[in-house]
């Protein structure tokens, strides 16, 4: 019944890999451990396969596994890291994960031969004092029996190193069945697998007690759980319910495995929020894998912490208006979480997208199932199309935008301009917009130059925009690029005015202190941004005293996309893409989202709002309190909407890749 159960769960996986490949699929996707059957093996499956699938058709999901070791580096690279959204089988609260209500404690057990008619009641029993005990080398159980002067018939066996990994088990019930030993003290789940495979009849029983109050406490049994990524809230407590649904059949699973356990109690299916608005908010926050996208991340999560208080602040509660985290590092798992949060939670609108491929995946997402997205921070012209994209909003400027404001701000005293731009899907219409924009500035374009993502070099290129005679250089660039132009410039063009164009993930202050570093000294050109923590609003003193860091604009940007869903669902039109547009783009409609004016959106879903020129303090010197970071630079114009209010590449009528 097992091997079929297992060879369904198999089929039913690579079913639901081949559809998720295609778009049509929902995916949970789990981390299991490579080789510890019966909990979980990639060739046999076990009962955490079978839990976690379980888990997920509750969720109308399929389960997909990733195979790793759980230790701190397996972990690393494939949970932290966004290859998986979900370990199964983990301790209760392990370091750097959030973990689900408990649905294992499993016991060690007495282990011994079914012809020797042994019953072993428990550590205390006297029969442990003559029989021949074989166990692990400085184990728990091991312990305990030292703590009784139970030594001199012991054996520890040491553990054997397998191409698969370590397995301390084999050794003790080797000697078990040879008649080495007597009683085998061994792991459960282990225990009962060799039982149900084994030559030679085993009896198996749960070792007690479960707590030993000896001269150490002892926990003489592993309580285990479901580990998601830290505030992946939502996840977690998706999971939670389909225990509490599924929890017969959880144990069922286990009674088929015949794992000797305590018990533990049953979880309540208890949502009774299940009639608030809901906003799910997905975003790359800090792992214990080196994610480039972690400090963005980080800031909006902060972001969406002080948006819940203004909200709260404004009126709202917990049973009228719910934001859902989900933690999702790599553009996989923020598909997984953006399906997830409208299929099982149902969100009425997301929020996220901090850099253009997790954009353009949640826009993708949002128009298949029908929901609002706000874009928070991609500036990717070509996502603004109401014809791929009919349900997507932007917060986050987009580059026609901060071009505009940059030829009007950072470039007046300049009369010639060489745009270097990075290559894009779109880029013959950023170039037809770059040329519109310099000539609408009242400048001459020298000359554009389209650049490779990732080059480094740019010495030949800034020769010959030296020869063009430009006094100017309007870099459309990652931010890395900028950084290396502006080491690269003054051995060239001493006296250009670099004008750069940075994406919202590329105006925080950690970056502002890098193109300091990077112009070596000289005086930085000022820069448009689309907030500053020198802003003049009482919402860069409220975040500071909350955060206890300065407002960067990728939290500000997360938390006006937050603030306008509310306003939305306080009017009733969050739930409708149509009603949401017509509200947005109304006249009369003033969103207050810490800005000195209200904002509103223009008919692309493009948010209209002030925008702002920074001036960087040569003097300056960076420093860990928010104070010090804020001081790096002050705010010395501000764009008004109606600068970049017409700023909008061709709207495509093609919709590009995901």
């Amino acid at each position: 019944m097992r091997v079929r159960s297992l060879a369904l769960s198999l089929c039913a996986a690579l079913l639901g890999l081949s559809a998720f490949a295609q778009g049509d699929g929902f995916e949970i996707a789990f981390c299991a451990q490579l080789a510890s059957y019966p909990m979980s093996d990639a060739a046999r499956g076990g009962f955490d396969v079978e839990i976690a699938e379980l888990l997920a058709a509750d969720l109308g999901a399929t389960a997909t596994f990733t195979w790793t070791r759980f230790d701190d580096i397996g972990i690393r690279d494939s949970l932290h890291a966004g290859v998986c959204d979900v370990a199964i089988g983990v301790a209760e609260g392990v370091a750097n994960l959030l973990t689900t209500v408990p649905y294992l404690n499993a016991a060690y057990a007495f282990v011994t031969r079914e012809a020797d008619g042994l019953s072993i009641a428990s550590l205390d029993d006297p029969q442990l004092r003559e029989l021949r005990i074989g166990t692990y080398q400085t184990a728990l159980p091991s312990v305990a029996l030292r703590n009784r002067g139970v030594t001199e018939n012991v054996t520890e066996y040491a553990a054997v190193v397998t191409p698969v990994g370590v397995d301390p088990h084999t050794p003790i019930l080797d000697a078990l069945e040879r008649g080495d030993v007597d009683v085998a003290i061994v792991y459960g789940p282990y225990a009962a697998a060799r039982a149900a495979e084994s030559q030679v009849p085993l009896t198996v029983e749960s070792l007690t007690p479960e707590i030993d109050s000896g001269p150490s406490l002892l926990q003489l049994s592993r309580i285990l759980t479901i580990g998601v990524r830290t505030h992946d809230e939502a996840l977690r407590d998706d999971l939670n319910r389909a225990l509490a649904r599924r929890w017969d059949d959880v144990q069922a699973v286990l009674d088929e495995y015949a794992v000797p356990r305590f018990p533990v109690p049953q979880p309540v299916d208890s949502d009774e929020l299940r009639d608030a608005t809901r906003v799910g908010v997905v975003f790359p926050a800090r792992t214990n894998a080196p994610l480039p996208n972690a400090p963005v991340g980080e800031d909006a999560r902060l972001g969406v912490a002080v948006a819940e208080n203004a909200v709260l602040a404004g009126g709202a509660s917990s049973e009228s208006f719910l934001l859902l985290n989900a933690h999702a590092p790599t553009v996989e798992s923020v598909e997984r979480a953006a399906k997830r949060l409208v299929l099982v939670d149902g969100v009425s609108a997301l929020v996220g997208g901090y850099d253009p491929a997790e954009a353009r995946v949640l826009a993708r997402v949002a128009a298949e199932l029908g929901v609002p997205y706000f874009n928070v921070g991609s500036e990717d012209d070509a996502l603004r199309s109401p014809t791929c994209y009919p349900t997507t909003f932007h917060v986050a400027p987009s580059t026609a935008m901060m071009v505009a404001a940059s030829l009007g701000t950072v470039a007046t005293d300049t009369r010639s301009v060489f745009a270097i731009i990075e290559r894009a899907e779109d880029v013959e219409s950023i170039q037809a917009f770059v040329a519109e924009a310099v000539a609408d500035a009242g400048k001459a374009l020298a000359g554009t130059a389209v650049v490779e993502p990732g080059q480094f070099v740019y010495f030949p290129l800034l020769i010959e925009a030296a020869a063009t005679g430009a006094d100017a250089l309007l870099l459309l660039t990652s931010s890395d690029a900028q950084e290396a132009v502006m080491s690269q410039a003054p051995a060239v063009l001493p006296g250009a005015v670099l004008i750069g164009v940075s994406p919202v993930r590329g105006q925080s202050r950690p970056y502002v202190e890098r193109f300091r570093q990077a112009s070596a000294g000289a005086q930085l050109p000022p820069r448009v941004v689309v907030w500053d923590p020198a802003v003049d609003s009482a919402l860069n003193q409220t975040f500071a005293s909350r955060t206890s860091q300065p407002m960067e604009p990728a939290a500000w940007t997360t938390y006006a996309a937050i603030l306008t869903t509310f306003a939305a669902a306080r009017a009733g039109v969050l739930g409708s893409p149509e009603d949401l547009t017509a509200f947005l783009t109304d006249p009369e409609t003033a969103l207050d989202v810490g800005k000195g004016e209200p904002v509103r959106f223009r008919a692309d879903g493009q948010m209209l709002q002030e925008l702002y020129v920074i001036t960087v303090d040569t003097e300056a010197r960076w420093g860990r309190t928010a104070a010090a970071r804020t001081a790096l630079a002050s705010v010395t114009e501000v764009v008004p909407p109606n600068a970049t209010a017409d700023a909008a590449l061709p709207a495509s009528s093609v919709c590009g890749p995901p």
